[in-house]
């Protein structure tokens, strides 16, 4: 599977602490692990599908004073951490 056939493309940088970048990082993940089990972009799926599957564990995280980055930045990824 190529970058193109995607619905959400790889991103180069987040901003740590962000929670529209966060959530970014997170429906790239949840979408990873759809197409790990064979689904297909935009037949089993839609862009809009991501992101409500990573909000729910993206509040939850943020509500508890936690950061998904931990998460991103601690594993080989395509996530580099920008600073601000």
């Amino acid at each position: 599977m190529t970058n193109k056939d995607r619905l959400i493309q790889r991103v180069d940088s987040i901003i740590e602490g962000d929670f529209a970048d966060e959530l970014l990082s997170l429906a790239y993940t949840v979408e990873n692990a759809l197409l790990a089990a064979g689904a297909k972009p935009d037949t089993d799926y839609k862009i809009l599908d991501l992101f409500k599957l990573a909000e729910p564990y993206a509040k939850t995280v943020f509500q508890e004073g936690r950061r998904i980055n931990k998460i991103v930045y601690n594993r080989p990824g395509p996530f580099v951490k920008r600073e601000i």
